[in-house]
């Protein structure tokens, strides 16, 4: 039995030259001509996290998907293409090109699931193997990590994956304020307490018993920025800022389409 593949036709000359010269805009701070990547695939040859190019032909035999994360009017989305489907992906998806910056951060998510959890030097203080689940504005947060908000708005805090309520100790990184949030149990949600005000590019850490710090960067951003976090403006402004784990909770909730 012939095995399922996708077949790539090969780029000539021309094609490569052009290619490079492409590298070279994006480079300089411009548009990247592709905007589609593999996040899920039945057909053999399409890997998680492969990029695929505009002229690249595929081949989805019956039976078979693959779903991709690509940007369409100014947002990012999934779309599940259902074979049988042949076409080049140009035809296929219609996507629009992004910079260089995002691009590169929405394919380090999908291969690698984000940067690493101490990205800005802060320490850790490890008590245990039991991670502490908590989110900040619905986002999970762990280890170090960068949160962007919106500039007169109040954050809301809960735990990531429902379960047991329980106290967490909120403070800035390096002392000063300080409060106790008792966090609900299942799905519920309280404000960032109002006595640890937050301050544009200041840590804070979250503290309980038995559990792993977690220390956020904040980023205060304009309002409005973050209303729709899958638009491409929302999230070049979380890529410049290196609020990784929105943009991943962005990809990963994006909305999905069948083609």
């Amino acid at each position: 039995m012939k095995p399922n593949v996708a077949r790539v036709f090969s780029k000539t000359p021309f094609a490569i030259a052009c290619c490079a010269i492409a590298w070279l805009v994006v480079s300089a701070g411009g548009a990247l001509a592709a905007s589609v990547v593999v996040m899920e695939s039945s057909v053999s040859g399409l890997q998680r996290g492969q990029e695929l190019a505009d002229d690249l032909r595929l081949d989805i035999p019956p039976g078979n998907h693959v779903l991709v994360g690509v940007v369409q009017n100014s947002e990012l989305k999934q779309i599940d293409i259902v074979g049988p489907r042949t076409g080049q992906v140009r035809d296929l998806l219609h996507p629009e090109p992004v910079s260089a910056r995002l691009w590169k951060l929405l394919i380090n998510l999908t291969q690698k699931g984000g940067a690493s959890e101490s990205g800005f030097g802060a320490v850790r203080s490890i008590r245990s193997n039991r991670t502490l689940r908590v989110a900040v504005n619905d986002v999970p947060v762990a280890g170090n990590v960068a949160l962007c908000v919106e500039q007169g708005t109040v954050p809301s805090m809960g735990l990531a994956s429902g379960g047991d309520g329980g106290s967490v100790r909120v403070s800035e990184n390096l002392g000063g304020q300080a409060a106790t949030v008792d966090l609900p149990a299942g799905a519920g949600h309280v404000p960032w307490p109002a006595s640890v005000p937050l301050k544009d590019g200041s840590l804070y850490r979250i503290t309980a018993p038995g559990s792993p710090d977690i220390v956020i960067e904040m980023h205060m951003v304009p309002s409005g920025t973050l209303r729709n976090v899958a638009s491409v403006k929302a999230l070049e402004v979380l890529a410049t800022q290196g609020c990784e784990q929105q943009a991943r909770f962005a990809l990963e909730k994006a909305p999905t389409t069948r083609q």
